[in-house]
């Protein structure tokens, strides 16, 4: 009996019962899990900076890590060498990889770049071997027959038909509300005013405003309530009360009195205004009286003259307008 209690004995010593290991388990697991608790706690209060590494950073280890051996030969090896090139090829075609291109295309280091490998001697035996090559054929023929296709439009064109197709779409409704949008345009705007500089823009208007249609139109702008009105607002504008005073004037004024026309009207208005001016001083002695008349006898002169003038413009604008048959 003794035998067998002490045999029990030691065998709980040696071999303790599984509860209590799983006692001991627990107890074991709960320390864990409060170690844990406690570190997740730290973790979680460490700052950000500690925790991420920064963009710069992680720049420079990857610098760091491409300089290396290790990373020298990984790139030099086939396997570097596949994935590098999958890995731009990729990018070249994603949307960002495109943007890049075109802002570095266009950007002064780009130009740069470029017109340097064009001149060198790598440069010159790609774009040789790129026009041997099918691809540059197949382009230089689609080059071509673009040259081919922009020769036979202007052809088109210019002549008859071309001509009288473009006159209809013009003269239509939607035609011109494609003329009017596009000169509202910002594209349009600077191309008008890149043409009006130009020395093209510059002969055309010229001989515009010399040509009989081209007086009769701006006679015929100047007579109506529009030109008018316009005439008017521009001379109380800044700039038109610069232009007053200002040496351009003066010269202009100076030209057309020494024209035949200037000194028509000058003679015909001092010859007014002297005629008035001694007739009210005889008569009354009065010079502020005289003055007076004969402004405005020299203002008579000139409204008939500009009359005379507008009629006979009249006439010339009518004969030179075409006419229209009216049903």
């Amino acid at each position: 009996m003794i035998d067998e209690v002490s045999s029990h004995s030691y065998g709980l010593s040696n071999h303790p019962p599984p509860l209590i290991t799983t006692l001991k388990e627990t107890a074991g697991n709960e320390l864990d899990v409060e170690a844990s608790v406690s570190g997740a706690g730290e973790s979680l209060n460490i700052d950000h900076d500690k925790t991420y590494v920064q963009p710069q950073q992680r720049r420079a280890s990857k610098r760091a890590r491409t300089e290396s051996e290790r990373g020298k030969a990984y790139r030099e090896s086939e396997r570097g060498k596949a994935v590098r090139k999958a890995s731009q090829k990729a990018y070249a075609k994603s949307e960002k990889g495109k943007a890049s291109q075109k802002a570095y295309a266009k950007s002064e280091k780009g130009k740069a770049c470029q017109k340097a490998y064009a001149k060198s001697e790598k440069g010159k035996a790609c774009q040789k071997a790129y026009i041997q090559s099918k691809k540059g054929k197949a382009s230089k023929q689609t080059r071509a027959e673009s040259e081919r296709r922009n020769a036979y439009t202007k052809a088109y064109r210019q002549s008859e038909r071309g001509k009288a197709v473009r006159k209809a779409w013009f003269q239509s409704e939607r035609g011109k509300a494609s003329q009017k949008a596009y000169a509202q345009s910002e594209k349009g705007r600077a191309r008008q005013k890149a043409y009006k500089q130009s020395e093209r823009g510059r002969a055309a208007r010229n001989a515009w405003s010399k040509s009989e249609r081209g007086k009769a139109c701006r006679r015929a702008y100047a007579q109506s309530e529009r030109g008018k009105a316009v005439k008017r607002a521009w001379e109380q504008s800044e700039k038109g009360k610069a232009y007053r005073v200002s040496a351009k004037r003066k010269a202009t004024y100076l030209a057309w009195a020494q024209s035949e026309k200037g000194q028509v009207v000058l003679k015909s208005y001092q010859h007014a205004y002297h005629k008035a001016y001694y007739k009210v001083f005889m008569s009354t002695g009065d010079r502020q009286l005289a003055r007076s008349a004969g402004q405005q006898a020299g203002a008579l002169i000139r409204v008939s003259d500009k009359a005379t003038k507008n009629e006979l413009e009249s006439d010339s604008a009518t004969s030179v307008l075409p006419a229209f048959k009216t049903d």
